[in-house]
This record gives structure tokens, sequence and C-alpha cells, in this order.
């Protein structure tokens, strides 16, 4: 027979065969933590990726939407500088006239 070691800590004496148990204990407690965070982890990812499909989806829109205003807007750019072309040279002409006209130095 063999004899069990023993170590005293104040009134308890912790044996091999009760710190091995104890290691064990641990070790069961930690895989079962470890299991909860795994289906915690799935549960979030699958939550993120739906967010993140919704969000792709929505971009989509967003960008096509985009696409529609600047194919509508394209044109409007040119005719807004030609107007602003037009509209400098028109003050020039009116401010070179008031002068002329005496009513503006």
């Amino acid at each position: 027979m063999m004899k069990k070691k023993s170590v005293k800590r104040g009134r308890k004496v912790v044996t091999l065969d009760s710190l091995a148990i104890m290691v064990q204990k641990g070790f069961v407690e930690a895989r079962d933590q470890l299991e909860e965070h795994k289906v915690e982890f799935k549960q979030f990812k699958e939550s993120t990726n739906k967010s993140l499909f919704k969000l792709h989806s929505q971009t989509a829109v967003v960008n096509q939407r985009l696409g529609n205003i600047e194919k509508v807007l394209g044109p409007w750019v040119y005719v807004i500088d030609a107007l602003k072309v037009n509209f400098r040279d028109h003050e020039l002409r009116i401010a070179r006239l008031e002068r002329n006209a005496g009513l503006k130095k």
C-alpha cells in the first residue's frame, strides 16, 4: 500500500487525491464555461452576419439611388457653370453701364 502525501494548511489537510479532485473540478468548470462562450460567440457571429448582410443590401440600394441622382444632375453641372459665366459677364456689363451713366463710381 502506497503512503498518501498530505500537506497541512491551518486545520485542513490536503491530500494528493483531494488536490487532484479539485484540479479536475476546475478543468470541468473551465470546459463548461468555454462551451457557454462558444455558444454565445456563435450567436453573436450569426447576428453580426445578418446585420452586415442588411447593411450591405441597404448600401447597394443607396449606391443605386446616388447613381441615378448623378445621372440626372450630371448635365446640370455644365448648365450651371455656363449660367455662372453668363451671370458674371452680365454683372460686369451692368457695372460698366452704371459707371458710364454716372450712377456708380
